[in-house]
């Protein structure tokens, strides 16, 4: 069968075949580039050629012509616009590359250094369209970046060619259309991804010239944040160094970065994960500088603070009724639960060894869970879910739950500890600030609470639900010591746990 295959494909390619005739349709040409895409692995099977060339050579040939085939056509192109040039969502031509060079990526069609130096025009080719805009584009952006991917596959192998297709990127990514080179960004992304590892001499070489124009404000602050996230997972340790200082530069002089750039530093963090040593204490430095910045723009004028002191009455509110919080703020917090759990789970020493604590982050994912809101912050409430297994880390979350935050002149009385603030932040969100399909959020985070600081936990919910009229009108101190061992008596068991807690806060919800 594969024989049969292999011979037809020949067929249709080859010297006055249908392919190679002037008059083939595109849709034809679609076709074939899809079979021999999903057949490459067998390709270097095939008999050459009456003129000796293989079939592996003829169809990256043909790919590669057909790039010049816009991916998708307008309307003007008559009955031809109904055939789009694509599978799924990318270029067939593209796919068709990613293919080769992956599956056939030491054929001597592919390791000639005639076919690296043409595929590296290609990438300059349709980059440099993409960031001019140019009405003769005939990739989509998307496709481009697969192009660079494809190119990147076959770069892992050749030091030259990687060095030679990411500096490409780079040039244009640099120019002076900043603005507009997204796609050289996240096209370098995939060569740095691809190549970092295998060629990591000349990633790392290529890299020296362009960290100075990385600070540039008109790039494009998503696909900078994919391209630095790359060079944080897969570039030489030795880049890292100025990675670091590049990010943290940014964060602090280019505010609207802040979001994106923290997901880089949830990169680096996994990057520490996997190879300690030296790395810690560079991560323990980002993590740190990034937080204060972090906790300075969130918590300024101290609303933070007062988000806080909401859930120290009794008052289950609506969300006119409590200061709204912006969604550059609400991000900025989001990304920064996410980067804390993440880096607790797989850089645990570099956490700990943090300057800023884990105080300023649980402080800022509470004052969130705090307020009423029909979509939840699944991020901090994900942070406040995270299960500590590490001791050292057991050691300073304990500290930073047990840490006090006084109360305002609305809520007079004894500090409460940021433990307690957590459980009744959760309880009010159960008794109508969220709606009710947030249940399988909210829960794990009373029970995480619980579950990892068992010591005080008992103390925590007791102090959660004081006060008169709370957790509603009718409840008797009898009930609430009741409530309390059975949170602490069925947090082995998640089902019984939530029912216990649906029981606590099982008052009329407030319509949204």
């Amino acid at each position: 069968a594969a024989a049969t295959v292999l011979e037809v494909l020949s067929a249709l390619i080859a010297e006055g075949g249908p392919l190679l005739d002037g008059r083939c349709h595109r849709q034809l040409a679609c076709t074939f580039i899809m079979c021999t895409s999903v057949y490459a692995q067998i390709l270097s099977h095939a008999v050459p050629s009456t003129v000796g060339v293989s079939l592996i050579a003829c169809v990256l040939a043909f790919a590669r012509r057909s790039l010049q085939v816009r991916e998708c056509p307008s309307t003007s192109e008559g009955k031809d616009a109904a055939f789009p040039f694509t599978v799924k969502q990318d270029h067939i031509g593209v796919v068709c590359l990613l293919r080769l060079s992956c599956f056939c990526a030491s054929d001597p069609a592919l390791t000639s250094p005639d076919t690296r130096t043409a595929l590296c025009s290609d990438v300059r080719l349709h980059v440099a369209a993409a960031v001019a805009h140019s009405e003769a584009i005939t990739l989509q952006a998307h496709s481009t970046v697969v192009l660079a991917e494809a190119v990147a596959c076959l770069a892992k192998h050749h030091a030259d060619t990687a060095h030679e297709v990411l500096a490409i990127c780079f040039e244009l990514a640099c120019d002076g259309r900043a603005g507009s080179a997204s796609v050289a960004l996240c096209a370098a992304a995939e060569v740095v991804t691809k190549c970092g590892a295998a060629q990591g001499e000349a990633v790392a070489s290529a890299l020296v010239p362009v960290w100075q124009h990385l600070s540039d404000p008109r790039l494009d602050s998503q696909a900078l944040a994919k391209f630095l996230s790359a060079v944080a997972e897969h570039a030489p340790a030795g880049a890292l160094q100025t990675l670091a200082q590049l990010v943290a530069g940014l964060f602090k002089n280019q505010p609207n970065t802040r979001v994106p750039l923290l997901k880089v530093a949830t990169s680096f963090a996994h990057r520490v994960g996997r190879e300690g040593g030296p790395l810690v204490p560079l991560g323990a430095e980002l993590i740190g500088g990034l937080s204060a910045l972090v906790w300075e723009e969130v918590d300024r004028s101290g609303a933070a603070l007062q988000r806080l002191h909401l859930v120290m009455d009794s008052k289950v509110r609506s969300e006119c009724e409590v200061p709204e919080v912006t969604q550059a703020d609400r991000a900025l917090m989001e990304a920064w639960s996410d980067l804390t759990r993440e880096a607790a789970k797989h850089a645990p020493a570099a956490l700990v060894a943090s300057s800023v604590g884990l105080v300023p982050v649980l402080s800022a994912a509470t004052s969130l869970v705090a307020l009423p809101m029909q979509n939840p912050p699944t991020c901090s409430l994900a942070l406040l879910s995270h299960e500590w297994k590490e001791d050292h880390l057991r050691v300073i979350l304990y500290s930073a739950l047990n840490s006090t935050i006084a109360g305002s002149d609305m809520t007079p009385g004894a500090p409460w500890a940021l433990g307690t603030v957590v459980l009744r932040a959760v309880m009010k969100a159960l008794l109508g600030q969220m709606p009710p399909n947030a249940l399988g959020v909210l829960v794990p985070a009373a029970r995480a609470i619980v579950q990892n600081v068992p010591t005080l936990a008992e103390t925590w919910i007791r102090s959660a639900l004081a006060g008169d009229g709370f957790p509603s009108a009718n409840t008797k101190p009898e009930a609430k010591e009741r409530f309390v061992r059975e949170l602490v008596d069925t947090v082995g068991d998640n089902q019984k746990f939530k029912q216990a807690l649906k029981k606590v806060c099982g008052g009329k919800k407030k319509s949204p």
